[in-house]
């Protein structure tokens, strides 16, 4: 067993339909928008915080407990404790910056066209499980 540590990354899942919102990161990978927590922050500080300076966007609503934990890979290959809150945007006044470039709502079924981060490829699989 590994002693190795898992940062905790707090990711939004934003639904249109059977479609999902991923965001396009400089190196080319579509992931969930999100990062880590930082400091002393709640979760649900986290998931505000990452989403604005990701995209420029404020959050209408987002639930207060996350719909979804699991472990995965960061995209470094580091190991991360992911929790997914389901999230409403209040616009799709994106902004890009420097962690994302685009974003866009990805159907399930196209995932495999695209280069995508480990922890949304397990998302993906756990909605279509579930």
């Amino acid at each position: 067993m590994s002693n190795q540590l898992h940062r905790v990354c707090i990711k939004a899942l934003i639904k249109d339909g059977d479609k999902i919102l991923l965001a396009r990161e400089p190196t080319g990978v579509w992931d969930l928008l999100g990062g880590g927590i930082e400091g002393t922050e709640s979760p649900l500080e986290c998931l505000v915080r990452e989403i604005k300076e990701e995209s420029g966007i404020d959050l209408k609503s987002y639930t207060t407990q996350p719909s979804f934990f699991f472990t995965s890979l960061s995209n470094r290959g580091s190991p991360v404790a992911v929790a997914v809150y389901e999230v409403e945007l209040a616009s799709m006044n994106f902004r890009p910056s420097e962690e994302c470039e685009e974003l866009r709502f990805i159907a399930k079924s196209h995932v495999d066209t695209l280069k995508i981060s480990p922890s949304a490829k397990k998302l993906i699989e756990l909605i279509q499980d579930a």
